[in-house]
């Protein structure tokens, strides 16, 4: 029974522990984090953290661009540079001209193709399509003569007619 109440005993008392031990690492993680401390700083010092903001800035605008040393060395004549720019700017007049041309005939072009896209639909879709070798204007009995053709030899859309 003795036994029984010190264990409860050190039971408990390891559980105050690790609250305790809990509470501390709690505490330390907040300590030691930069986030919070920068901004536990600010709220308690603003003054300071803006005047170093300042300060920071100015130094940072007063340090002197990095320079590049940058050695040019004419590679050709200065003509042939004129030239040169003056082929490019005709191409890029060129190019614009051609893409207003396209801009303005976009709605005839698109209606062209869209009766184009719909004349080749209804045409297909309404008349029946002639076997391969055979001539629309045949009279029957040069059909029935291809038909008479032995199966090797004879068009493929003229069995599917025939089956018809």
């Amino acid at each position: 029974m003795a036994e029984s109440l010190r264990k409860d005993a050190l039971i408990a008392e390891l559980a105050v522990a690790r609250d305790r031990l809990g509470g501390h690492a709690l505490g330390l993680r907040r300590n030691l984090s930069p986030a919070e401390a920068i901004k536990r700083g600010t709220h308690r010092y603003p003054a300071a953290w803006f005047g170093g903001a300042v300060l920071v800035g100015l130094l940072l605008s007063r340090i002197p661009a990095r320079r590049k040393e940058v050695k040019l060395e004419p590679s050709m004549p200065r003509r042939d540079n004129k030239k040169q720019a003056g082929g490019a700017g005709q191409v890029a007049i060129a190019v614009t001209l051609v893409k207003f041309a396209l801009d303005m005939a976009k709605p005839s072009l698109m209606r062209w193709v869209r009766s184009r896209v719909e004349s080749y639909g209804s045409r297909s879709a309404s008349t029946p399509k002639e076997p391969a070798g055979i001539d629309p204007a045949a009279t029957l009995p040069q059909r029935e003569s291809l038909a008479a053709l032995p199966p090797s030899q004879r068009p493929r859309s003229l069995e599917v007619t025939n089956a018809a």
